[in-house]
């Protein structure tokens, strides 16, 4: 083998490695933007979830928290208030429909041997979390969000 066909395929060596590198750093510059780019979708996603959950439990709360209408409201047939997770059947929940999202909801209240009066509206759409609201002489005294665990 002669020394100039040796030396040109040194070279060639040496041109074809910085190629590959070249190729090989813009090959994970495009996993990691793709990368980055799902990212951004499925948070678009999830916020655009969060936003439709939002603008329900605000159409709930401007037909039955907003303006109350307390009459609707059932006797409660505990000393206070019953737990939500008591017999389904005695806590009377009402189902409320808006487009494909079913809201269940239990309105109750119970009036003290002082004559002060208290409203308990508790809804859920999953039977595990509750958003309730309590009212004392009809004005509003609380609201928050309730987790049952089994």
């Amino acid at each position: 083998m002669n020394p100039q066909t040796m030396n040109q395929q040194t070279l060639a060596g040496w041109l074809g490695l910085p190629v590959l590198v070249l190729l090989l750093a813009v090959a994970s510059m495009s996993v990691a933007f793709q990368d980055r780019l799902l990212a951004q979708y499925q948070w678009r996603s999830q916020l655009q979830e969060v936003a439709v959950g939002q603008s329900v439990w605000q159409g709930f709360e401007r037909l039955l928290v907003v303006e109350p209408e307390f009459s609707q409201a059932n006797d409660s047939n505990c000393l206070g208030f019953c737990p939500l997770q008591q017999d389904k059947a005695s806590l009377k929940q009402t189902e409320w429909k808006i487009e494909e999202d079913s809201f269940l909801y239990q309105w109750h209240r119970y009036e003290t041997v002082d004559g002060i009066e208290y409203h308990r509206l508790c809804a859920s759409i999953n039977r595990q979390s509750y958003h309730c609201w309590w009212w004392q002489n009809r004005i509003l005294q609380h609201q928050g969000w309730l987790t049952l665990l089994d």
